[in-house]
């Protein structure tokens, strides 16, 4: 008879793939990793790197590689001597503000006109409103003939 545990399965089969994904978020904070269910597979990201292992171990061992080599390089040596610090620069007066020009066509102080006032039609008639604009503008076009 055959039992689970005579399998020929992995050991880390038996535990939570949740459990393992906790470890691993714990272990390496930035690092998306989880359990493809499809593929049977454990991935994770480092950096632009998409890694896959078949066991979490195995994983584990991949992003501190990928880790290591995605470490950035030491910051460079300071100088043996210290460099002199810069003198202050030295403050320049600013510029008199310019004159504003205004044309003579526009003063500020010219009266604008006023618009002159439609003739009142009742509000609540559109009819009688778009009548009353229609014999204005016929009034119109046959003023301009009879004035010549």
């Amino acid at each position: 008879m055959l039992h689970a545990a005579d399998s020929s399965f992995p050991a880390w089969l038996d535990r939570d793939p949740d459990l393992v994904q906790a470890d691993l978020a714990w272990r390496f904070p930035g690092v998306p990793a989880w359990f493809g269910e499809w593929t049977g597979a454990w991935w994770a990201v480092v950096g632009d790197r998409l890694l896959e292992a078949a066991s979490p171990e195995i994983l584990v061992e991949m992003i501190r590689t990928a880790l290591a080599a995605n470490r950035p390089s030491p910051p460079p040596a300071p100088p043996a001597r210290p460099v002199p610090p810069r003198p202050a620069p030295v403050p320049r007066p600013r510029p008199a503000p310019r004159p504003v020009r205004r044309s003579a066509s526009r003063a500020r102080s010219a009266p604008r006109p006023r618009p002159v006032p439609r003739p009142r039609t009742p509000d609540g008639d559109i009819a009688a409103r778009r009548l009353s604009g229609f014999f204005g503008r016929l009034r119109g076009w046959f003023a301009a003939p009879l004035a010549r």
